[in-house]
């Protein structure tokens, strides 16, 4: 019987080191992630000051392609630095091609903002300061499907102007 013990210890700590080098290596991949979406908008905002309207836009574009919510550790500050970048990216988007108000413009800063003052609001999370509340969380939901069903219209607003640009 104490062999038989030993063989379910050994194979159930086998389980969790893979487990544990499964997230190890999701949780880099998604690091990864963020740093060339940030290095992309870095890059796409030197090429729009050098004047390279296209250039630009086309990184602005790579870069909101790449970018996720939640891309580092799902804490408070990690989720507002991923709000400001896609903010960034944008701003960026709409600065290169003119667009300095419209429905588009204030539907996407609007939600940003308000998603920001959802996550800066610490009433909304339980007592471990990480897990929403249930309130939160469906309003945390909804934001984000609006701000989803929204990255499609930006590529689509983009692309007419770039043809234009070239």
């Amino acid at each position: 019987m104490i062999p038989a013990l030993k063989v379910i210890l050994f194979i159930l700590a086998s389980l969790f080191g893979i487990y544990a080098i499964f997230a190890a290596s999701k949780g880099f991949y998604s690091l990864f992630r963020a740093r060339a979406c940030k290095r992309m908008t870095e890059q796409a905002k030197k090429l729009l000051w050098e004047n390279n309207i296209v250039g630009a836009v086309t990184m602005f574009l790579k870069a909101e392609k790449k970018w996720r919510i939640n891309s580092h550790d799902g804490g408070r500050e990690s989720l507002i630095a991923d709000i400001d970048l896609y903010g960034s990216i944008c701003r960026g988007l709409f600065k290169a091609l003119h667009i300095n108000s419209g429905s588009l413009y204030r539907d996407v800063f609007g939600i940003l903002n308000e998603m920001k003052s959802l996550i800066k609001d610490r009433s909304n999370f339980a007592a471990d300061g990480r897990s929403m509340k249930p309130e939160a969380l469906a309003r945390w939901k909804g934001l984000l499907g609006r701000l989803h069903s929204l990255r499609k219209p930006i590529h689509d607003t983009c692309k007419p102007k770039m043809l234009m640009l070239r």
